[in-house]
């Protein structure tokens, strides 16, 4: 999968999330375990970022750009 396949995943999670608390805490773990799962599938996949842009997390910190996979993270010397 593509960093494009991962955002549309995330985005489309985001436009699931409940208002209802209760219903929010089952929302949350089903975004977790689909991210579980799209990490188990690529090692450079970033969890948080998907956390982030499912709206699961406000933000992430080291965010350096907006690709969801761990090596566009790298900080080559901007």
């Amino acid at each position: 999968m593509t960093n494009k396949d991962y955002i549309l995943i995330a985005y489309t999670l985001k436009t699931t999330k409940p208002d209802d608390a209760n219903r929010r805490s089952q929302w949350e773990m089903d975004v977790r375990s689909i991210a579980t799962t799209l990490g188990s599938d690529n090692r450079r996949f970033n969890r948080n970022k998907f956390l982030m842009y499912a709206d699961l997390v406000e933000e992430v910190p080291y965010a350096i750009n907006d690709g969801i996979n761990s090596a566009d993270n790298k900080d080559n010397g901007k």
